[in-house]
């Protein structure tokens, strides 16, 4: 059983990359990437802001999957977070 590491939202030393309901469809489709693998255990996030809305989809996902989450440099917007 191999454990693969997920860095697709890793943006290390690039600006913020702000919210965009645009995005929300990509975020769906990690988050059923993460669901019906088998070896993604760690997922790195980085740079970027999350939305309550990305927050659902993807925090949905990933519970009980994944072994460790690296968040750096994150930004939550709004009361709601």
């Amino acid at each position: 059983d191999e454990d693969y590491h997920c860095n697709c939202l890793d943006n290390e030393s690039q600006l913020t990359i702000l919210h965009d309901n645009g995005m929300l469809p990509h975020f769906k489709d990690l988050a059923d990437a993460i669901q019906l693998s088998d070896g993604i255990r760690r997922i790195d996030i980085d740079s970027i802001e999350l939305h309550p809305s990305v927050l659902g989809i993807l925090f949905q996902a990933m519970e009980g999957r994944l072994k460790s989450i690296d968040m750096c440099r994150v930004r939550f917007p709004g009361p709601d977070v």
